[in-house]
């Protein structure tokens, strides 16, 4: 209960609930948009753009190792606009772009999580693996409301809809964090 007082680290538990919310959204509801028209792609090719998640592998050392030249926020914040750039993409026609814009999807997601987890030892106090433990959960939280919140989302604005939201989340929840901090 000590860090949920912690007004800074409520604000990294409630990025890492956007972050996975935008993230998980996308993927979950992906398939759907590409057994659809124009696409009809096969599950088995939907299941082959899942491999977009080996840039999160090389993203988050890579982040780290820039974190350290630049400084772990403004590289957080670039992870969030790449996060951000790569989810706009995939409105492409192109299934050619939208596998890059996944690509970049998960090399922008993984940077900003990466980094957000490590920020939460920077922000903790006392008992940091606690602190780190309500991180992993808010990001769990994340996770279960980007698969079941987004529905509606899905079925009000179908794709677009829905990347139109997961895109700006991140990019807003840290325009707001931004916002309070100078408050």
């Amino acid at each position: 209960m000590y860090h949920l007082k912690n007004p800074a680290l409520l604000l990294v538990f409630g990025l890492g609930i956007i972050l996975q919310f935008s993230f998980t959204g996308i993927w979950t509801y992906l398939p759907f948009h590409l057994q659809g028209h124009p696409y009809s792609l096969s599950l088995q090719t939907i299941s082959n753009t899942y491999f977009a998640y080996g840039l999160g592998v090389v993203g988050s050392p890579v982040a780290g190792w820039f974190a350290g030249k630049f400084g772990w926020q403004k590289l957080r914040l670039l992870g969030i606009i790449i996060l951000a750039a790569g989810i706009w993409m995939t409105l492409s026609t192109s299934f050619i772009i939208i596998v890059i814009g996944l690509c970049i999807t998960c090399l922008g997601f993984f940077t900003a999580h990466a980094l957000t987890a490590t920020s939460v030892s920077e922000t903790a106090t006392h008992h940091k693996g606690s602190a780190s433990s309500l991180y992993l959960v808010s990001y769990y939280i994340g996770v279960s409301f980007g698969s079941t919140a987004a529905a509606p989302i899905w079925g009000k604005g179908g794709w677009t809809g829905l990347v139109m939201f997961a895109a700006l989340l991140p990019v807003m929840y840290i325009l707001l964090v931004e916002w309070l901090a100078r408050k």
